[in-house]
């Protein structure tokens, strides 16, 4: 997927060598794969604690060119139809240029509560936001669907880097002061960020900037697009077999059906289950009903708290 993210938008006129925001530990193999695509970052920074995303995105909008576009991208995504998605991307770049802070919004498929939402001013190619709403209860994304006017809210932005960090100076100042602390010039091309960025306060970009601003707009996107940050989406973009499953590893199962079951250290067996998620982590499995996967962040900062070995 990150490789995906690096060349989706390759042949983009003007389009420039990329600045890459990742973790302390992942830059080796990060630069490892963007290499085997011929991506050669124009800076790569590196966090010494993951900070959200209005972090990443005040670093590289510190780092970038004033005069340049920003279109910000997470690496797990996945778009299926990229001309369309170049022909969106080519309107938010225009609405960018003139100052907007332009987001995404994908029409809705199913009432999913792993997603934030849009609601949009209805009509035309750039659309006045309303509200930025968190992740809904089953009964209010339903309710999402129907109307017409919510969307996913992608977490892709476009916008120039001047009015990121404009914006971030009225709402999150704070983020932005330790995030310029904690940068220095880079050597051979990446930039490994001091201690200050964990001053930062960790929070997202929707929170920290797109919720307050008078200048977010949202271009729709009709691109095959999926957010795979739960289990549920991986196991809806993966091949799956007669009864529904994706099986991966040393499996065993009868009587499973519409079910992700993924073995890596041991081998598993699950009988007479339907809609579940089990997966061999290597020091813990997790087994999850596939509604809930989307919830394994929480459990995780819960782990982190209280069973800090297992994570």
């Amino acid at each position: 997927m990150l490789q995906a993210t690096a060349t989706r938008l390759t042949g983009v006129p003007e389009l420039t060598r990329p600045i890459v925001v990742c973790g302390r530990g992942q830059t080796e193999v990060v630069l490892e794969q963007l290499a085997s695509v011929d991506c050669q970052p124009m800076v790569t920074v590196v966090e010494p604690v993951g900070r959200n995303t209005a972090a990443a995105i005040a670093a590289a909008s510190l780092v970038a060119p004033s005069e340049s576009v920003l279109v910000i991208l997470p690496s797990d995504h996945i778009v299926g139809d990229v001309v369309a998605f170049r022909e969106s991307m080519t309107v938010a770049v225009g609405a960018a240029a003139d100052g907007h802070i332009v987001t995404f919004g994908v029409q809705p498929t199913r009432p999913e509560t792993g997603y934030g939402y849009i609601e949009a001013l209805e009509g035309g190619d750039v659309r006045s936001v309303v509200e930025f709403v968190e992740k809904p209860d089953a009964r209010t994304a339903s309710r999402y669907v129907e109307s017409g006017r919510h969307f996913w809210n992608s977490g892709m932005f476009v916008v120039r880097p001047d009015v990121v960090l404009e914006e971030m100076r009225r709402f999150a100042p704070g983020i932005v002061e330790a995030v310029n602390k904690s940068l220095s010039p880079p050597r051979g091309g990446v930039i490994e960020a001091g201690p200050e960025f964990a001053e930062a306060l960790s929070v997202p970009f929707d929170v920290a900037v797109m919720e307050k601003t008078a200048r977010a707009v949202m271009v729709p996107l009709d691109a095959g697009w999926d957010d795979v940050g739960s289990w549920r989406s991986v196991w809806e973009v993966t091949r799956r077999d007669h009864d529904e499953n994706v099986i991966l590893g040393d499996v065993v199962v009868d009587e499973v059906h519409r079910s992700y079951v993924r073995a890596a250290d041991r081998p598993i067996v699950v009988l007479g289950l339907e809609d579940v998620v089990v997966v061999d982590a290597g020091d813990v499995v997790f087994v999850s009903s596939m509604r809930h996967a989307q919830d394994v962040r929480d459990l995780v900062a819960r782990l982190d708290r209280d069973r800090p070995e297992l994570t």
